[in-house]
């Protein structure tokens, strides 16, 4: 606002000026998310997300018409510049009431952390449960395909109205007062659909009515007559854009422990608006090559058969687990040693059941421990056990932290659903129950790597490692965080061992 009304503002300014606001969004966003649980009951949590999510189409649609008011009637007394300058002001001293609501809130008393992660341990902790938790992947897969073609809406909407529907600022004002009309009643009517559809179905019979409505959006041309036809279509977007979105939120939320959901939102809200960032330059050049009618088209029917991943990547993954802490008897003092350390428990198994024991190993156990904090994880059968007398295979389980306050964390990570899963693969045991042994990483030891010992494995390795893949993209991108932080990784070698 100072810079504009001073006459001072050019387009490097005003580029920075839009990148601080963006980050200050990207910063609170998942903030105010996490908030919501905290101030509604846990049956009303989908309503309260749907509200937020109408407040936010609502001031999409209303907030460029109130700016237009302001700088129309500033324009009486003020240059055009101080005028918009002064909408500038009042967008600033909005923000003073969200300030006075937050300094008042009588938030409950928070329990302390034993042992605090770093900011960039922390964000590398997001990537890391990503990668390894089916039911967030999940998600987040379906927000991207979603938004990525969805996105043309906003980021095409005034082209629309200006060149197919052949209006100004009046056609634009109406499409946009229809999505927020449409937002609004699609408020009233979601806890009836909650009733009648799973969330997988509602989501999905909104997405093709999305799709449908913009296939039909980008057949209205030109005569005055179409225009309230496309605003009718457009109020069917807005119905079905607050539903879908904020039935992503929830289920990010409910697929989740309580400890990493703010890292989950902002994993959810990176998606969201790194969707939003990448669909609209590509829709973009893709109006600009085939014309803003047919680029509608066309991303009406991959909208529409977007709904097919609701197969492959359900929304419920997580549906029937518990989250809660499983409370658990913290683990003794340090072991001395190095930094690193490596957690092996042996597993007694009958020969007979091994195959089902290393299913249930790699698809259950290993994804909990790697997102709980574990580094590297591995379950191979050990060579002093393999041939046992007794016709049981002996199977050593391996993963490695960091640190010691890592194990206390993972600890203190673990939920009852994650206990279900050790459980389970404790049934395949023979004997006692495995006690955990703790050895500290040397310099020179042989890596985490599954020794077969002349037997084949339960099941071979996938033609492509989806699994992997996603881990790593995930981990290199937390330590380019990490680094943009200033929180320079300690360098290891090959191996993932510090050098």
């Amino acid at each position: 606002a100072v810079m504009t009304i001073t006459g001072i503002i050019n387009r490097e300014s005003l580029r920075i000026m839009t990148l601080v606001l963006g980050a200050g969004a990207a910063m609170a966003g998942p903030a105010f998310q996490y908030v919501i649980p905290e101030l509604v009951p846990p049956s009303e949590l989908p309503l309260a997300i749907a509200l937020n999510s109408v407040a936010l189409n609502i001031a999409r649609a209303i907030g460029p018409a109130l700016a237009g008011i302001v700088l129309a009637v500033a324009a009486h007394w003020l240059a055009p510049v101080q005028a918009t300058g002064l909408s500038f002001v009042i967008n600033a001293v909005a923000f003073v009431g969200v300030i006075w609501v937050l300094v008042r809130w009588k938030r409950a008393p928070q329990k302390q952390l034993v042992h605090r992660e770093t900011l960039g341990g922390a964000a590398m902790t997001a990537f890391r449960y990503t990668a390894h938790s089916p039911a967030l992947r999940a998600i987040l897969i379906r927000v991207a395909a979603f938004i990525l073609c969805a996105v043309i809406v906003w980021a095409q909407l005034a082209i629309i109205a200006k060149q197919q529907l052949k209006g100004g600022e009046v056609v634009y004002t109406i499409m946009m007062a229809c999505v927020g009309f449409g937002a609004v009643i699609g408020v009233f009517f979601m806890p009836k659909m909650d009733k009648r559809f799973s969330t997988d179905g509602m989501v999905s019979i909104c997405t093709v009515a999305f799709g449908l409505a913009l296939v039909g959006l980008s057949q209205c041309k030109g005569a005055f007559a179409n225009v309230w036809l496309a605003g009718a279509l457009a109020a069917v977007v807005g119905f079905n854009w607050v539903i879908v979105p904020t039935n992503f939120n929830i289920a990010t939320q409910r697929s989740v422990p309580g400890w990493v959901k703010g890292r989950a939102i902002a994993m959810y809200m990176t998606v969201l608006f790194g969707s939003f960032a990448v669909g609209s330059p590509i829709w973009g050049k893709v109006s600009t090559a085939v014309g803003i009618s047919n680029a509608s088209f066309i991303a009406g029917c991959l909208v529409a058969l977007g709904s097919l991943l609701a197969i492959p990547f359900p929304l419920t993954r997580a549906k029937g687990q518990d989250f809660g802490p499983a409370n658990r008897p913290a683990p003794a003092d340090a072991p001395p040693g190095p930094a690193d350390l490596e957690m092996v428990l042996a597993y007694p198994v009958e020969r007979a059941r091994a195959g089902e024991f290393e299913r249930v190993m790699h698809g259950n156990v290993r994804p909990q421990r790697l997102r709980n904090g574990a580094t590297r994880w591995v379950l191979a059968p050990s060579e002093a056990g393999s041939e046992s007398a007794n016709g049981t295979v002996l199977y050593e389980e391996v993963f490695a932290f960091t640190s010691w306050s890592d194990r206390l964390r993972f600890h203190a990570r673990t939920t009852k659903a994650d206990a279900a899963a050790e459980e389970e693969a404790l049934k395949f045991v023979v004997g006692p129950q495995p006690a955990p042994v703790y050895r500290p990483v040397v310099l020179g030891t042989p890596p985490l790597e599954p020794m077969v010992s002349g037997r084949r494995m339960a099941s071979p390795p996938p033609l492509i490692n989806w699994d992997f893949l996603a881990t790593r993209f995930l981990e290199e991108l937390g330590t380019m965080v990490n680094r943009m932080m200033g929180e320079r990784p300690e360098p290891r070698d090959r191996r993932g061992r510090k050098r």
